[in-house]
């Protein structure tokens, strides 16, 4: 290569056919060539510069690259399994290494998991199980010289991206219509369009709001979305004209990136007033109108 060009040199004699000289192969990769500038034989003819063979030889410092994919969950709330993939790469690959003890758990906050691992050659999987924690990031690195090739290079060291462990709920409460501190609220939302919104907040970030009615005539009765918001602020307009003329169930369930989520106090609307419940959707109870 370019990097390791050199000047002429005389050769040493060894016998009346051969010559030798010996290379110091210097840094960088590529392919060198060999080219002889002078020379003559017995008669005179001058030495063709090429050689008839061995003209060029390929010069590797590089050991295997090795890739470490991005783990199979962004985020999680339960205990696994996270996976990454571990890739080694070289023309001139020989072999692997690669154990447990050149893999190194890196932790944040309260985080933790137990790490196994399978695979053998270019190709490698590590497993993250048992994870723990409310609040934290998990990743792994993996030790240099876990893999070399036929020229004795060795793999250098890696390390993966993190993902996060989060089992913290949101929290969310209704923004609009607004509380009006009591028990039971007047709004008029008879066949109209109505403001409902909530406010949502997360310790990593909140992924969406799903707003849903409660479908008694439904079989079986069931919840029904009707309408999702993924950025703040968590509102959109609904049209009321679907509302049983009765009571209707209305709530807001937040979601993180985790899938953790958190649900609002149900709000009862009916065609006449928007009822805000005191009570948790756990410990419904009917309304007690002042």
């Amino acid at each position: 290569s370019g990097a390791n060009t050199l000047a002429a040199t005389n050769m040493t004699k060894s016998s009346t056919t051969v010559y030798t000289y010996a290379y110091s192969v210097g840094a960088g990769n590529g392919t060198a060539t060999v080219a002889l500038s002078t020379g003559k034989d017995l008669a005179g003819n001058v030495v063709t510069s090429t050689p008839t063979s061995g003209a060029s030889f390929t010069v590797d410092n590089t050991g295997p690259s090795i890739s470490i994919g991005l783990p199979s969950v962004s985020s999680t709330n339960s205990g696994g399994p996270v996976t990454y993939t571990i890739t080694y790469a070289d023309p001139h690959f020989n072999t692997s290494t690669l154990s447990l003890s050149n893999i190194t758990l890196n932790r944040t906050g309260d985080a933790n998991g137990s790490v196994s691992l399978s695979g053998s050659g270019l190709n490698y999987i590590v497993t993250i199980n048992s994870i723990t924690g409310n609040n934290g990031s998990l990743g792994i690195s993996i030790a240099a010289n876990t893999a070399s090739d036929t020229l004795g290079n060795l793999a250098p060291a890696g390390t993966s991206t993190t993902f996060t462990v989060d089992k913290i709920l949101p929290s969310v409460s209704w923004s609009a219509p607004p509380p009006c501190g009591k028990a039971e609220c007047s709004f008029n939302v008879i066949n109209q369009t109505i403001q409902l919104g909530v406010n949502a907040s997360d310790n990593v970030g909140i992924s969406k709001v799903v707003f849903r009615r409660w479908d008694f005539n439904a079989v079986p009765p069931q919840w029904v979305e009707i309408g999702t918001v993924y950025n703040s602020p968590y509102s959109f307009n609904f049209n009321t004209s679907v509302l049983y003329p009765s009571a209707n169930e209305i709530d807001a369930i937040a979601y993180d990136a985790a899938g953790n989520t958190y649900r609002t106090k149900n709000n009862v609307i009916n065609k006449v007033y928007w009822l805000i419940h005191t009570n948790t959707w756990k410990n419904y109870m009917p309304l007690i109108k002042r």
